[in-house]
């Protein structure tokens, strides 16, 4: 992002993508904002999914090791043996399931 240019969220993801998880993005869905801890900041954080291409293969230097690939129903397992606690992780499964998208 060069001076001057204005931030765009969605670069920002897909450039993540690409970093942490050496993916390239096919199509990118807003889904909406989050609001970390509104108590405290009013600012907002936007949420997408990301249909990608290729198989994921995480970046240690990103800090990840593994990647765990789940069908709907075995997320909705997990979420609720509380396996996902990451609040954004969350916040993106419960907007993309209100979006139909799994």
């Amino acid at each position: 992002m060069g001076p001057g240019r204005p931030h765009e969220p969605a670069h920002t993801a897909e450039r993540e993508l690409a970093e942490e998880l050496r993916l390239a993005t096919a199509e990118l869905i807003p889904l909406g904002e989050v609001h970390p801890d509104a108590g405290i900041s009013g600012s907002a954080v936007p949420v997408f999914a990301a249909r990608a291409t290729g198989r994921p293969e995480p970046d240690p230097v990103e800090g990840l090791d593994d990647v765990r690939l789940l069908s709907p129903a075995k997320l909705d397992a997990w979420i609720a043996q509380g396996l996902i606690t990451d609040a954004f992780t969350l916040a993106a499964c419960a907007m993309a399931r209100a979006r139909g998208l799994f």
